[in-house]
């Protein structure tokens, strides 16, 4: 087993966030001399992957597909990695039963990048997920509050726990020009219930006045949205992008964005959004509430809030100034505490004490 060897492990190899950072956070620690594999556990055509067999979905019961584990066991066996990086919950139940397989076993640290108590279904998926977290041995949590959640509802021990947000890539940050006109409104991410976008709709239709509401994202929810753009009021648009490669066009033209979810992690919508200048209007769900400083950098809403966000959203049209200033506030909040370099850094001190400490 060489010394600053890394399996990093994703859901998938399709340009989904985690997925994403994934592979900028590998290629960061490759820099900083770690010799970094990649590899999904569910495939789209890459041939980085480890297997193509797709994971079995939730409402199947949860059950572990034999294939990919015995795949991803060949692969472990095969790079003989220092560590593996679980990065997502999706991963974590593959790398510990593959682990337990070998006869050499690598060091298991796992990347907790949502809110834990949000998908908990039942008693019984509570006890299961205790039983795989449990088994890393080291924990990178992407927001204090996802650690605190780890702790309390899964046991697992504040010692193995380390906070370890996500950063923004350099092409983020962007300078705003001041702009007067219809009021721009952003919604940046997956289509689906866990992000609730109906909610950002009913912020738009809401504060009327010539407000144009933005959805970049694909998702289930897709074709309702879409029905409901010829329901909203005459002076409101409504545009759906779907899936894009590059959301920086669209940073740019926004004025401020909305984070309507019922759950998150650590939203990488508000801090690529706010190093754009862009501030957002948020529920304060999970690690929400670590991205902004609340009615400084961006706005916090008790969930469900819209009359609040709406209300929020027709202070700031008509005074640009505080807008302007709010933007270039979360800017500078962004870059002070979330960039990318700040996070590979983080990921690169937090495994290389763990390895130092497991000799």
């Amino acid at each position: 087993m060489r010394e600053k060897t890394l399996l990093l492990l994703v859901a998938s190899d399709r340009r989904r966030g985690a997925e994403v950072f994934g592979e900028r956070l590998g290629d960061g620690l490759r820099r900083r001399g770690w010799d970094v594999d990649f590899a999904a556990i569910q495939a789209s055509g890459s041939d980085r992957v480890v297997a193509a067999e797709p994971l079995s979905p939730p409402e199947a019961g949860g059950r572990i597909n034999r294939r990919t584990v015995a795949a991803l066991r060949r692969r472990m066996a095969e790079s003989n990695p220092a560590i593996v990086l679980a990065n997502g919950g999706a991963t974590l139940r593959y790398a510990v039963i593959a682990r337990s397989l070998l006869r050499r076993r690598p060091l298991l640290a796992y990347g907790s990048i949502g809110e834990p108590r949000y998908w908990l279904r039942s008693p019984r998926h509570r006890l299961l997920q205790r039983f795989f977290q449990q088994r890393a041995d080291l924990v990178l949590a992407v927001s204090r509050e996802t650690r605190e959640q780890l702790i309390s509802d899964l046991g697992v021990k504040p010692a193995r726990i380390k906070v370890a947000p996500t950063g923004v890539p350099p092409e983020f940050f962007m300078e705003k020009r001041p702009r007067s006109g219809e009021l721009r409104l952003l919604f940046l991410g997956s289509l689906s219930n866990e992000k609730n976008p109906h909610a950002a709709v009913d912020v738009a239709a809401g504060i009327g006045g010539n407000a144009r509401l933005r959805l970049v994202g694909a998702g289930p929810l897709a074709e309702e949205l879409a029905a409901r753009s010829a329901t909203m009021p005459g002076d409101v648009g409504l545009e759906l992008t779907g899936s894009v490669g590059d959301v920086t066009p669209h940073l740019d033209w926004a004025d401020l964005l909305l984070l309507t979810s019922h759950s998150e992690g650590l939203p990488g919508a508000v801090l690529e959004s706010g190093a754009a200048g862009v501030p957002a209007l948020a529920f304060a769900v999970g690690g929400t509430g670590e991205t902004m400083i609340d009615g400084e950098t961006g706005m916090l809403f008790r969930p469900g809030d819209v009359a609040g966000m709406v209300a929020a959203a027709r202070e700031l049209t008509a005074d640009r100034t505080r807008l302007e200033e709010m933007g270039k506030a979360q800017r500078d909040y962004v870059r002070t505490h979330y960039t990318l370099e700040q996070a590979i850094d983080r990921f690169d001190d937090f495994l290389s004490s763990a390895l130092q400490e497991a000799k």
